[in-house]
């Protein structure tokens, strides 16, 4: 594993774009964005990653901030946060859609941590698609989190079971505000 204070696999920064296809990201320690940070209007897409047994303060195995982030078929196993989105931190302006993936068993074990798997907060955008969320554990909302104005949450045909929480919301919390609100189907 890598070691940075942000992005400890790869960091894209200032407008920065990148399509990665069939990578692991493993055993990485970071400040923010473990495996990946994606920040200052940069764009990512991912496929058929790999991202496990990473730690951060945010976001264990992504973190995206002010920026625009694709995840299809991806695997998040074991990642943790100590405050938020123990596999996913996505934050301030940002839009996440994830399709096809898998959440197990990871975690934002802080005091006052949130989102197991996903931490969303003041977002444009969220859409997470076919994927499953299983063993997630957090403070707040065991497997996401929707938080701060975010415009839209979008939350169909997933299967979200057996995740953990202390307080509030075994797998989903929604705290949002001016107009923003979370659809869910499937």
């Amino acid at each position: 594993g890598n070691t940075a204070q942000r992005g400890a696999g790869v960091a894209l920064v200032l407008a920065t774009s990148a399509t990665v296809t069939d990578c692991a990201f493993t055993h990485n320690v970071s400040g923010t964005g473990c495996g990946v940070g994606i920040d200052s209007g940069s764009s990512a897409s991912f496929s058929l990653c790999n991202f496990a047994e990473n730690k951060a303060s945010y976001g264990g195995g992504v973190w995206v901030s002010a920026s625009d982030a694709t995840l299809t078929a991806c695997t998040f196993d074991s990642n943790s946060a100590s405050s938020c989105g123990g596999a996913i931190n996505s934050t301030e302006d940002s839009s996440l859609s994830v399709s096809g993936s898998d959440f197990l068993k990871n975690e934002a074990w802080g005091n006052v941590s949130s989102g197991g798997a996903i931490a969303a907060m003041g977002h444009r955008t969220l859409t997470l698609q076919t994927s499953t969320f299983r063993e997630n554990y957090a403070v707040t909302g065991g497997a996401i989190i929707v938080e701060k104005s975010v415009v839209q949450a979008i939350i169909e045909d997933c299967i979200i079971e057996n995740n953990g929480r202390r307080v509030v919301g075994g797998a989903v919390v929604a705290v949002t505000s001016q107009g923003g609100g979370v659809q869910f189907g499937g």
